[in-house]
């Protein structure tokens, strides 16, 4: 529960709040271009940092473009690119992932926050376990439960629905996930809404 707890700290909430600042931010760049050329350039630079994770790192271009549902089914199941067992490579694709998701939204593609949220919770839920495991901070643990709870958080770190967070994630991924996920989206619904009240104080 102590890392689950550690998930929806350091991993479900930045990940909620960052997603909205950096998409705003994205959006402000985007705004001095005309109309016309938003959807070509986002698309441009979106394949661009596709194209060369894949051939710098070889990290296939379905990791950082699309849903996203692939990049967890691989981090569940431990399959896929062996990659993805790497910490640094996980967040390294987070940060292309946020890239490109946003400039697919903020140059006129048609797409939420929800789905990219989740995406990305769970995949720095993962981030942490492979980091944790390198330390040896963590024991006979797989990186399921990080994953899941990085998943379930992060809605609520969006959406701020912690009741429909948690029957979502049980729904998709079991009962035996709920103790685990309700602690890591109470905690970040604490969190997430003593921030949302602190910023609307200022």
């Amino acid at each position: 529960y102590f890392l689950v707890c550690l998930v929806a700290i350091f991993c479900s909430g930045p990940c909620g709040f960052g997603l909205k600042w950096f998409f705003g931010y994205l959006k402000k760049i985007f705004n001095h271009i005309h109309p016309l050329l938003r959807a070509p350039a986002g698309a441009f630079i979106a394949a661009i940092i596709a194209l060369g994770l894949w051939f710098l790192l070889g990290i296939e271009p379905g990791y950082v473009l699309g849903v996203g549902e692939r990049t967890i089914t691989d981090l569940l199941t431990q399959t896929g690119n062996p990659l993805l067992q790497v910490w640094w490579i996980i967040f390294i694709i987070i940060f292309a992932k946020t890239l490109t998701t946003g400039l697919t939204l903020m140059t006129g593609g048609s797409a939420g926050l929800l789905v990219p949220a989740m995406i990305l919770g769970g995949a720095m839920g993962a981030g942490m376990y492979y980091l944790l495991n390198l330390l040896s901070l963590i024991g006979n643990s797989n990186p399921q439960i990080f994953v899941i709870a990085g998943i379930a958080s992060s809605l609520v770190a969006v959406i701020e629905v912690p009741l429909a967070s948690i029957a979502l994630v049980i729904e998709m991924f079991g009962a035996s996930y709920a103790a685990p996920v309700m602690v890591a989206v109470g905690v970040c619904h604490l969190i997430s809404r003593n921030i949302r009240m602190a910023v609307k104080r200022h």
